[in-house]
């Protein structure tokens, strides 16, 4: 929810654009498009099919060995959506107009081709490699009833091979194996329902190395039932070619089902939330017994805004409903204060599996505080909406001014992860661009035996889920919209590349250049910071077994009778290294390393070059890496209760005594605590500060002397963090992560 919110603000920032957009509530845009029903933008929030009709949880067979392998496989998967053309001649009805269904299109048409031995190197399972049995399909769910289906179409790669290509309709079936649910469609097209053969010339209308539509209609319609049905198509293909095609998207549940054979069984798995898409199949349908009663309204997550600063604010209204949606009447409250019904007649109909988006732009908030404004939909096409989920609000926090804000930029990464050194790179640019105001982390992940960090932060325990930092920060990426290694949390705002940032075009010389500094900017202009913070922090006695930490908070405006907030503690060490090739970095991008040289040209920028030159494996020294937290959501509460009032320059103390037990420690005088206040509204970071608690360095060193270092924070003998240079020996943190003694006169 928070990505597409924040994606949508910063985008307004990135293109340094920050006029109002001049829309009113009476112009709706949606995403609904003549033929096919898509998202048309990924900047905003809707309700995914899954979440607005919840149903059982469905599982995966499937799991990623490596997702940065996996990441960096993808990307040899992907065809521009402009060479997409519709066959002229697709076998649809033409005697009666027919709604049309699909699965969300990624916004510029980008898909993905790929076969069983992508799938076999994407995932690390080497029994996918050399089946040729295709069978792909996705769920049609149950809010469809009633609904008949006419035809067919989904796309295929020209000059692949679609042996026997059979397109087949059935009725929905799950099966249960060792207490997980999985969907159960037929694995093969005879155990279908109906099943029609394509014929081999249709196939062939298709250019060699263009993507096409292919349509088919079914011998007679197929009702579907209450509890909705799968379509797909089966085909004989070549285990090495790209037969399958699908959407860009990060998925739906349901609508990229997969058959295999795995032990001499042959099974449908569901691929949903494996960063392959959805299926490109469409499926044209009479919805003429069908009624549009039902649709949810969705709002964006707690923003920050300055008083007086014009903003749009949107509300998503998701059709849940066989039926498109044309006219609503809705109601609009704000601070309390409930407004008349109106109706709408849309411009544009909300087709069935879309959403609308209705913008409130042009609002301006004269005084700060805490604002509501809350949306009803009472009426669907002028039937009572039947919809739980009828009502949604945004919540805005309204600023005179905002807080200086001390960024926080936590990586996901690995020294198993080939791609990872490009974040070493981007954090190193961050602290030499920013200094002490934007705080860096890296949070070292094993994921399997193949994936060794010797670093690592991820112990999942099933009864303390939230109390360890790598579950917390991989599900808090997952939870903004990002995936595989590396990957970076920017202020838990957003999930973004540590390297590229959100800037994933290339420039004149074909490389993505450098932009995670951009995206710390954007956040810092798009969204005021709402309360300033301090942290003192130091040990409890020369055992150095203990962190006694004083913190302290002041906001920038009053809440009464509610404090959604909570700090959590990150404890993190520099120059850590180890012996052994699970300590080195694996690197990619090393001119020795061939089997990625294509992917990795990309990156062969002036900052990246000294990777390209290095070897496969790379000793190294690594900085900012967490070795253990308290809270790492940020959800230990300062206040005495979640109702204690929030009064605008009054300042909150935070007093605790942290126990250091983590085994990953190497050199405490190398130790740095970070402490977060987060929005626990929203999830993202309030405001940030680190304090050094070692004084890292045996000898004196002349700063001044080193042109290529970089003073970003001083300290004093006792680890108290100091604005200015003291007299006598100083700490000062570097750069380059480096600390050192510097004495001055």
């Amino acid at each position: 929810m928070m990505k597409k919110l924040l994606l949508g603000i910063i985008g307004v920032a990135l293109a340094a654009n920050v006029s109002a957009q001049s829309l009113d509530f009476g112009k709706v845009k949606t995403s609904h498009l003549p033929y096919v029903g898509v998202k048309s933008s990924p900047l905003t929030q809707v309700k995914s099919l899954d979440q607005v009709k919840p149903g059982k949880k469905m599982s995966s067979r499937m799991q990623l060995a490596n997702a940065a392998t996996f990441n960096e496989v993808s990307k040899s998967m992907r065809l521009n959506g402009a060479s997409i053309k519709r066959n002229s001649s697709s076998a649809v009805a033409a005697d009666a107009p027919l709604a049309w269904w699909g699965y969300p299109k990624e916004s510029s048409g980008q898909v993905l081709t790929f076969g069983f031995d992508l799938l076999a190197q994407a995932f690390g399972a080497t029994f996918l490699s050399g089946q040729t049995d295709y069978n792909v399909a996705c769920l049609i769910p149950g809010n469809y009833a009633e609904a008949k289906i006419d035809s067919v179409e989904f796309v295929i790669y020209g000059g692949q091979k679609y042996e026997n290509l059979t397109v087949w309709v059935a009725p929905y079936a799950e099966v249960e194996e060792k207490g997980n649910v999985y969907y159960n469609p037929p694995v093969s097209p005879d155990s279908a329902a109906i099943k029609v053969v394509v014929p081999a010339d249709e196939i062939s209308k298709i250019p060699s190395g263009k993507a096409g539509f292919i349509g088919v209609k079914l011998p007679v319609s197929y009702k579907i039932p209450a509890d909705g049905c799968f379509v797909g198509y089966a085909f004989k293909g070549e285990s090495s070619g790209r037969p399958i095609i699908t959407w860009y998207t990060d998925g739906t549940n349901g609508g990229l089902l997969y058959k295999y054979d795995t032990g001499g069984v042959s099974v449908f798995d569901n691929f949903y939330g494996l960063g392959l898409g959805d299926l490109t199949i469409q499926i044209g349908m009479d919805v003429s017994e069908c009624e549009a009663n039902s649709a949810s309204v969705s709002a964006d997550a707690e923003q920050t805004v300055l008083v007086g600063a014009a903003n749009q604010y949107n509300f998503y209204v998701a059709n849940n409903c066989a039926k498109a949606i044309t006219s609503i009447d809705y109601i609009i409250s704000e601070d309390g204060e409930v407004g008349e019904e109106r109706h709408l007649d849309l411009s544009s109909p909300i087709a069935a599996n879309d959403y609308g988006v209705l913008p409130l732009a042009n609002k301006v908030f004269s005084t700060d505080g805490v604002h509501t404004i809350e949306l009803t939909v009472t009426k669907v096409n002028g039937n009572q909406n039947i919809a739980e989920d009828n009502t949604a609000s945004n919540s805005i926090i309204a600023l005179e001014k905002g807080a200086e804000r001390t960024s926080v930029v936590e990586e996901l990464t690995g020294t198993w992860c080939g791609w990872c050194p490009r974040g070493h790179v981007g954090l190193e640019n961050l602290k030499k661009t920013f200094g002490d105001k934007v705080i860096t982390l890296a949070g070292h992940y094993t994921f399997g035996e193949n994936a060794v960090d010797p670093m690592n932060c991820y112990e999942y325990n099933q009864n303390d889920v939230l109390g360890n930092y790598g579950v917390v920060a991989n599900q808090l990426s997952s939870y903004l919209g990002g995936g595989g290694l590396p990957g970076a949390l920017f202020d838990r705002l957003l999930s973004a590349d540590p390297y590229m940032g959100l800037n994933n075009q290339l420039n004149q010389q074909g490389t993505v250049d450098y932009g995670a500094d951009d995206l710390v900017n954007a956040i810092n202009q798009a969204i005021p910071s709402e309360a300033s913070v301090n942290l003192s922090a130091s040990w409890t006695d020369d055992t150095k077994t203990a962190i006694k930490v004083d913190f302290s908070t002041t906001f920038n405006y009053d809440r009464f009778g509610e404090n959604p907030y909570g700090v959590g503690f990150i404890l993190s060490e520099n120059a850590m290294k180890g012996t052994g090739t699970q300590w080195m970095q694996l690197n990619y991008y090393s001119n020795s390393y061939k089997d990625y040289r294509a992917a990795a040209a990309y990156y062969k920028n002036a900052d990246m070059l000294s990777w390209f030159e290095a070897e496969p494996f790379v000793p190294m020294e690594y900085s900012n890496v967490v070795v253990q937290s308290w809270r790492p959501l940020g959800d230990a509460l300062f206040t005495e209760s979640e109702e204690s009032d929030i009064v605008k320059g009054e300042v909150i103390n935070y007093t605790n005594t942290l126990p250091v037990t983590s085994t990953l420690i190497q050199d405490k005088d190398m130790l740095s605590l970070t402490a977060i206040l987060v929005n626990l509204n929203n999830l993202g970071i309030v405001n940030a500060a680190q304090v050094h608690l070692g004084a890292g360095a045996a000898g004196i060193t002349d700063v001044q002397k080193d042109a290529n270092s970089t003073v970003v924070e001083r300290y004093n003998l006792n680890g108290m963090r100091v604005n200015a240079p003291q007299k006598g020996l100083n700490i000062v943190k570097l750069a380059d992560g480096r600390c050192v003694k510097v004495a001055v006169k």
